[in-house]
């Protein structure tokens, strides 16, 4: 086709974490890369010499830096690649009779994910009611914030075990738009000076994207009431 060729991010993320190549020969070949010392030595060394060593130049500074379907979440953007390619391997006719068909599935879709949000907005489970989420919970999604949650426990070892620190890149915040793990341990260390706040997530893990940042509150609970009698 006379259309300029362009490599597809994801695809050049993946082949350069695995450490594979392709000869595209034909659409089959495409999909079953291999390792480079199944098609010959000479390959093999040149992939060594002039291309591995900048596989994670590549990742951070092009790849990650992009938005697919609107987010940088690899595992997100791989659930909809798939759910996308499922659909048009199983349909029939042509484009139009395939969007068509999806219309439905596509309501169903944003409607499960404004109950979600709508959720997010009000309910806040029980993994994030310590006093350190309290600027951003239900502000932020639950998922995002699970996932810290996750990165902080990892985060107090690194504190309260001293194990060595590498130099922070940047790539972790770069291509999830989360606080990394080093950001955690400075909060954990800060003894109560920094705090996590919904300006340290990337937009697209905000209930509500379209609110300002000036308009964000520290959301309280109502205060229980007790009966005197």
């Amino acid at each position: 086709p006379s259309a300029t060729p362009r490599l597809s991010e994801y695809p050049l993320r993946q082949s350069a974490v695995q450490g594979t190549v392709c000869l595209s020969g034909s659409q089959r070949d495409f999909a079953n890369p291999t390792p480079p010392q199944e098609h010959s030595v000479y390959l093999a060394g040149y992939v060594d010499t002039n291309w591995w060593k900048y596989k994670e130049r590549i990742v951070r500074a092009w790849t990650d830096r992009y938005f697919h379907f609107v987010v940088r979440d690899t595992s997100v953007v791989k659930g909809t690649h798939a759910k996308c390619k499922s659909w048009l391997r199983n349909s029939r006719g042509e484009l139009y009779t395939v969007f068509k068909s999806l219309l439905s599935w596509w309501e169903g879709a944003a409607s499960n994910t404004s109950l979600i949000s709508a959720r997010n907005a009000v309910i806040t489970p029980f993994l994030l009611r310590p006093s350190r989420y309290a600027a951003v919970v239900r502000v932020i999604t639950v998922y995002a914030l699970t996932a810290t949650e996750a990165l902080w426990k990892d985060a107090c070892k690194l504190v309260y075990s001293c194990l060595p620190r590498s130099t922070c890149s940047g790539a972790f915040r770069v291509a999830h738009g989360r606080p990394c793990l080093r950001e955690l341990a400075a909060i954990i260390e800060s003894n109560g000076r920094l705090h996590l706040h919904p300006q340290g997530f990337a937009k697209h893990w905000w209930i509500d994207r379209f609110v300002s940042e000036n308009q964000i509150r520290k959301v309280l609970d109502p205060a229980p009431t007790h009966r005197t009698s």
